[in-house]
């Protein structure tokens, strides 16, 4: 099989693996979003009487990058919805009584100890407030994330040493099949440096393919995605894309050894 055929069906087996790589990566972080979400269904609720503390509170928490929200309620506010919501117009214990304030925290923390330690922070700085929170299922969403992002890091690690180990059988066939074609050819006077030349040639082409096809798969799932932001300090801070973008430089070294011997 000469090197042309070679690269007709290289070129769409890069293609198909790679894609299916980054297509797998942006999906998992997808359905990791959705644990994010769960999060914010989950607020912290603080009470007081006191609407001054409320509102200084309020104040600490708006550069907080772990709260993803806040809402305040008027204890006015919650006694009105309470009589309209429970038809009390005319209970006079209702209309009497005194409700806390209350502050609702969302939170889009990623991490556990942020969680915890933000409430933490308002039993020190404010020990009068009354907080309810969920903490059993805090617990649990993030233990069942860790699960995920452990079950990801395996699967994801299994494709890629299935694709590495594709495209370099792959070369290998190819470039055995093309062995008697370069056998007859020296033996019948051709030149040899030719072998070489072509050799480098075909490698260089899947090399160029394969970063180019990395860098556009990732633009294009940085598009999907709506990412802000500089887009390469982005893939630095995920190690998983970083991987599967340097994936083609290591596949083609190695086949570049491999196949190399069998000149």
């Amino acid at each position: 099989m000469k090197a042309k055929s070679h690269l007709i069906i290289l070129l769409p087996l890069y293609f198909l693996l790679f894609l299916t790589i980054f297509w797998l990566i942006n999906k998992s972080y997808i359905y990791e979003d959705k644990y994010y979400l769960n999060l914010q269904k989950m607020p912290i609720l603080v009470y007081s009487q006191s609407i001054t503390k409320i509102n200084s509170l309020n104040d600490n928490l708006s550069s907080e990058p772990s709260v993803s929200n806040i809402e305040i309620r008027t204890n006015d506010t919650l006694k009105s919805n309470l009589i309209e919501k429970y038809k009390l117009q005319n209970d006079d214990l209702m209309k009497k009584s005194t409700l806390p304030h209350l502050m609702i925290i969302s939170l889009k923390s990623k991490e556990k100890d942020s969680y915890f330690s933000l409430i933490q922070r308002i039993r020190t700085d404010y020990s009068d407030f009354l907080l309810d929170y969920n903490a059993q299922g805090i617990e649990e969403l993030f233990n069942s994330l860790e699960n995920f992002k452990l079950m990801r890091k395996t699967f994801l690690l299994i494709i890629s040493a299935l694709s590495f180990l594709i495209v370099i059988f792959a070369q290998l066939f190819f470039e055995k099949s093309n062995m008697d074609y370069w056998n007859i050819y020296t033996r019948a006077g051709g030149d040899r440096a030719k072998r070489s030349k072509s050799f480098l040639k075909k490698f260089s082409i899947l090399y160029i393919f394969g970063v180019i096809l990395s860098f556009l798969t990732i633009l294009f799932l940085h598009d999907k995605m709506a990412l802000k932001g500089n887009l390469l300090l982005y893939i630095t801070k995920k190690p998983i894309y970083m991987a599967a973008l340097t994936l083609p430089f290591v596949i083609n070294i190695f086949s570049f050894m491999m196949t190399k011997r069998m000149k």
